[in-house]
């Protein structure tokens, strides 16, 4: 089985990278490499054009040396048509990113491949937009993966909102027409070979006799969770327990100012000795802190987080965890047996505020407009922190169960089997090889193509069209070299003997050809029965060539 998908692969073994700036990057980055090391499949293709994104090669070279095999593959974005007719692809990509593969696959085939969107968070500016376009492009062997129960609700009443809409307008489609299958998913354990709690602490230089806290995620008040609250209840806490107590807050940041607003909070509150803030630390920093810890502690509120990956490594780590009894989390988190859940807090007010103003939005702004309202409640979050400092053999308990739980249900030794067969399922349902209709949908030939005088045919002659000197058109292949790498073998064919435009393309692909022929070095000759004044709009496959 092969994945197919447009998330880059970025990740490398050490240095803070791309792969490390959320939740959804670091997953998908862990999905790959698991599936990949375990042969759960056999390859990823990561199609790409290097305009929109840039390919980090070296990040690809890395995992296939440690893979001992070509197994990531980076392909050019134009040759995915091509390849979907040979390859039995599942499509691989993040909800939010559906309803653009949908209209993609539209465009040429519906059962070009089956798609399975992972649903990372439930919210983005133009989710009910996209909703809409999903129920009415999605296909019966397309499916949505949510990683938990609160995540699937969210994205249900999304769909259900769409299709009251689309049926307002008559239009009747039931919102079932697109499944959603819960599936958590899986983390990676941190370990390091013979790495203790003293050896770690005393590689990142923290005190060695405190009960140490950590939080480990982006720190962002209007992403993930603010913080405040947090560094409020610890020094509670830590009053409360008499007990030396040290927090480290740790993770992904790009608002230093937020970060240095924290610092200040917690030496008002007398903490200053007392905790730590480290931002975009690299891997091997992360598995230290890990090592370290005694207690993980996230008061997440946000609603973009729909599961919690933190939390797996937490309890992969054999740590207790404190968090909020918030989305996923609840589902994760053993309340009173692998950890405690404190009470949140939602406000209706401000979510109706936020609705009406979110088509207006841009990136991820859905979530910072809400992020200041839901609260974690403040008293209960400072409740379990004496207990767990006071406690080690409570700690233990916790996060001997919380390992266990770990292994049982969030391992990738656990999920990947149930994805393999949700993927394999897609697969057969899906006919292959694709199925092309007559006419594509939602296509820019079918849109505009009436714009010009005329639609040129690939059996067209093509001749050159800068005169018969010998200097002249040499001197242009030299230039046009520089515009297209090969273009001067082309213009040698063209002038050495008939050729058709199709011909041309498939030796040189079609771009080259096509710019040479708009920058005038080339022309067309219509054959007898082609004319350059009568414009038609007959649908074409895009270009598929690697070019």
């Amino acid at each position: 089985m092969i994945l197919a998908t447009f998330e880059p692969y970025s990740r490398r073994g050490l240095g803070f990278t791309a792969a490390q700036q959320n939740g959804a990057t670091c997953l998908h980055h862990d999905l790959i490499e698991s599936a990949l090391a375990s042969r759960a499949i056999d390859n990823v293709h990561v199609f790409a054009d290097p305009r929109v994104a840039p390919i980090d090669h070296a990040a690809v070279a890395e995992l296939n040396a440690r893979l001992g095999r070509s197994a990531l593959v980076v392909c050019r974005l134009n040759s995915l048509v091509k390849r979907s007719q040979s390859e039995p692809y599942v499509f691989f990509c993040r909800a939010g990113q559906l309803a653009s593969v949908c209209h993609l696959r539209a465009s040429v085939s519906p059962s070009l491949f089956p798609i399975c969107a992972v649903l990372h968070a439930a919210a983005w500016p133009r989710l009910l937009a996209d909703c809409i376009s999903l129920l009415l492009l999605a296909q019966p062997y397309d499916v949505i993966l949510a990683s938990s129960q609160a995540g699937a609700q969210a994205f249900r009443s999304a769909l259900a909102d769409a299709a009251s809409l689309l049926a307002s307008q008559g239009a009747e489609v039931a919102a079932a027409r697109l499944p959603i299958v819960v599936q958590p998913l899986g983390a990676s354990s941190l370990d390091l070979p013979g790495l203790d709690r003293s050896t770690a602490r005393s590689l990142l230089n923290l005190p060695a006799d405190s009960v140490l806290a950590l939080y480990f995620g982006r720190v962002s008040e209007f992403y993930k969770a603010d913080l405040f609250p947090l560094i409020l209840a610890f020094r509670r806490a830590r009053d409360l327990a008499a007990h030396p107590a040290f927090l480290v807050i740790a993770g992904q940041c790009s608002d230093p100012d937020y970060a240095q607003s924290l610092d200040a909070f917690a030496g008002t509150l007398g903490l200053a000795g007392n905790i730590r803030i480290l931002l975009n630390v690299a891997p091997t920093v992360k598995t230290l802190l890990f090592a370290a810890a005694d207690i993980f502690v996230s008061p997440v509120d946000n609603i973009q987080e729909t599961f919690g990956i933190a939390l797996l490594e937490a309890m992969a780590a054999r740590l207790p965890v404190v968090a909020s009894d918030w989305s996923g989390y609840r589902e994760i988190i053993a309340d009173n047996h692998t950890g405690f859940l404190v009470p949140t807090l939602w406000n209706s007010p401000a979510a109706a505020h936020a609705s009406w103003q979110a088509p207006y939005w841009f990136g991820p702004t859905v979530e910072g407009e809400i992020a200041p309202h839901p609260t974690v409640d403040s008293p209960p979050l400072t409740d379990p922190l004496p207990r767990l400092i006071l406690d080690p053999a409570l700690r233990a308990s916790f996060g001997q169960a919380g390992y266990d739980r770990f292994h049982a249900r969030y391992s990738w030794t656990a999920v990947l089997p149930r994805l393999v067969s949700l993927w394999s399922d897609l697969r057969q349902r899906c006919p292959h090889p694709p199925q092309f209709p007559p006419t594509a949908h939602s296509g820019y030939q079918s849109f505009f193509a009436h714009y010009a005088t005329a639609v040129y045919d690939t059996a067209w002659e093509v001749a050159p069209n800068y005169g018969a000197s010998p200097d002249l058109r040499d001197a242009l292949a030299q230039l046009a070299e520089k515009w297209a790498p090969g273009a001067s073998s082309l213009l040698c064919r063209v002038a050495s003997s008939p050729t058709t435009l199709g011909q041309l393309q498939a030796q040189y692909g079609a771009k080259p050809v096509d710019l040479l022929i708009k920058r005038g070095l080339l022309s067309l000759v219509p054959g007898p029965c082609g004319s350059l004044h009568a414009s038609t709009s007959s649908p074409t496959l895009p270009d598929t060539s690697e070019a």
